[in-house]
């Protein structure tokens, strides 16, 4: 017979397999549930007539069939491979057998033959119907092919299964979102067994970071798997995720989406204040070394072994748990020193232009008629074409000046090398974003001086997290009398226990600028000043040294520029 999509599949009337040669009780349906194999069989051939399946030869006490039986096995009730028999031991006439299988009703799309192998012991054609060549859920038909030694060959209807669509729900457990982790719990239905469920979780809306996570099993029907956002870089955000199930038969399922929040606020750094041991592995168990007390290092995470919580750094990790530590909320900050003069003369507005360091540090002094300009030296004499005192000169003779000296001063247009004015500076620190550091060098300072001083810095903006910064202990006195919330610094060369006591009864938002190399043995009194919520700013530092002055833990390093993209 031709075999197609258009067929019916109909038994032919004249076949040897018709109802006619094989009679069937006429109460049965065309199609009998086999409940103990989990199937539908043809009932002509579900059974025999008489004695339900065959009957013993009375000659030699085998079984002989009396009609031809078919058998359709799910096996181990997984619909994963089926079992086909057709057994035609009452006839020795059929010389090939054919199962025709097919899931798709409408279309055949996945319908394919699967050629028997005939047990020649007991007669019995068998065929194994694997689920996976055919990846659908629904009713599948059967047919079988019977071909005799004459060539003829009769479709017969052979019989039914049902292969269930699995499913995969899942929820998502916020409870350990503070912890940077969530666990996803899945609840799995489906006759076969599972073969892979997987979870991909990402918090890109372009999926550009997407991880898939193995499922764990903890029971026959349920797994899980808990993302840390270690795997993320620690990255803060709304984590989306989704579970896929493919079972062992080639189905699968997919879970809806669900979403969780991770939003940790970490130290950038940490202060270990006692002895402790360092690993390289998460689990604490590989790699051990010691640190020493008042060790400063980098945290790029926070991570939990359940309830342990342990800071992950560049060097190792180290656990939290039982260790006293000073966590700082602020990496290193960079200040450029007067500018960023490898690129312009110094306290130029091109050096301010081009500072591109969080902080930018200026000297400030008072001319004749009491204005304010910024210049390091007490003359103009080294950095203009001019030369003086600026206490001797007014701002209209200062203005007639142009800086002449410093790196690449003969690139700059002269209308850019003017002797700024603190207004100057402040624009431009303001139009930058930059925060301002005015090293305060006068020493002869009259209350009126004070207040033009704070106004300026005020009304830019600047009352609150500017920095003024002094060797003159009265001038950070004064500004804090104004401007209570401003930052202050007081410079010194060296670094001592009675400095610490001074500048802590300056009040809030106070520190020390000290000069580095006298602070590279001092890391303890480095600590102790931080321990009262001092801050430490580096100066003079080379950039040979910015590690080790980030080992020691200073807060700020002021230098003649600073590292690519350190605003």
């Amino acid at each position: 017979m031709a075999f197609g999509a258009e067929d019916t599949f109909e038994l032919l009337n004249d076949s040897p397999f018709s109802q006619a040669n094989f009679p069937v009780n006429a109460y049965e349906k065309k199609m009998k549930r086999m409940n103990s194999d989990d199937v539908w069989l043809n009932s002509q051939f579900s059974e025999t007539l008489d004695n339900r399946f065959y009957q013993k030869s009375l000659q030699n006490n085998s079984i002989v069939n009396t009609r031809p039986v078919f058998r359709l096995v799910n096996q181990d009730k997984k619909q994963t491979v089926y079992h086909m028999l057709a057994d035609f031991t009452y006839t020795r006439d059929i010389e090939k057998v054919e199962f025709v299988v097919w899931g798709d009703q409408e279309n055949f799309t996945d319908r394919q033959k699967y050629t028997a192998a005939l047990d020649s012991t007991y007669q019995v054609w068998k065929a194994d119907v694997p689920i996976e060549n055919h990846k659908l859920a629904g009713r599948y038909q059967v047919l079988v092919l019977a071909t005799n030694k004459n060539g003829r060959c009769d479709e017969i209807e052979f019989g039914e299964f049902e292969v269930k669509q699995p499913t995969i729900s899942a929820k998502l457990d916020p409870a350990r979102a503070d912890k940077g982790q969530f666990d996803l719990l899945m609840e799995i239905n489906s006759a076969a067994d599972v073969e892979t469920i997987d979870v991909p979780v990402w918090s890109k809306e372009d999926k550009s970071d997407l991880k898939v996570y193995r499922g764990q099993q903890k029971s026959p029907t349920t797994y899980n798997i808990r993302m840390d956002y270690e795997d993320f870089d620690f990255q803060n955000g709304i984590y989306s995720s989704e579970a896929f199930f493919t079972s062992q038969n080639g189905l699968s399922a997919q879970s809806e989406m669900n979403q969780v929040e991770i939003n940790l606020i970490l130290p950038k750094r940490v202060r270990v204040l006692q002895d402790t041991i360092i690993y390289q592995d998460r689990a604490l168990n590989e790699g051990g070394n010691s640190l020493e007390r008042n060790s400063m290092l980098k945290v790029e995470g926070i991570v939990y072994n359940e309830e342990q919580k342990i800071f992950k750094t560049p060097n190792g990790y180290i656990s939290a748990d039982n260790l006293e530590v000073s966590e700082k909320s602020e990496d290193v900050r960079f200040v450029s020193h007067r500018g960023n003069s490898r690129v312009a003369p110094e306290n130029s507005l091109p050096a301010f232009q081009q500072a591109t360091t969080w902080g930018v540090e200026t000297d400030v002094r008072l001319t004749k008629d009491r204005q304010w300009v910024i210049m390091h030296d007490d003359s103009v004499d080294r950095m203009t074409n001019g030369s003086g005192l600026i206490s001797e000169l007014t701002l209209a003779e200062i203005n007639q000046l142009r800086i002449d000296n410093g790196r690449n001063v003969e690139s700059y247009d002269q209308s850019q090398l003017i002797v700024p004015t603190l207004e100057d500076y402040l624009a431009t620190i303001q139009y930058y974003q930059r925060v301002p550091l005015i090293d305060l060098k006068p020493t002869d300072l009259t209350a009126e001086d004070y207040d033009s001083l704070a106004y300026l810095i005020d009304s830019y903006g600047f009352g609150e997290n500017g920095m003024v910064i002094s060797f003159d202990y009265r001038h950070l006195q004064e500004i804090k009398q104004r401007l209570p919330n401003i930052h202050v610094q007081l410079l010194s060369d060296e670094l001592n226990e009675q400095l610490i006591a001074d500048v802590y009864h300056l009040g809030n938002n106070a520190g020390l600028d000290i000069r580095y190399d006298s602070i590279i043995s001092q890391v303890d009194l480095v600590t102790q000043a931080q321990s009262l919520g001092l801050k430490i700013n580096a100066w003079t530092i080379p950039k040979k040294e910015w590690k080790q002055a980030e080992k020691i833990g200073v807060d700020f390093i002021t230098a003649k520029t600073g590292p690519k993209n350190s605003g």
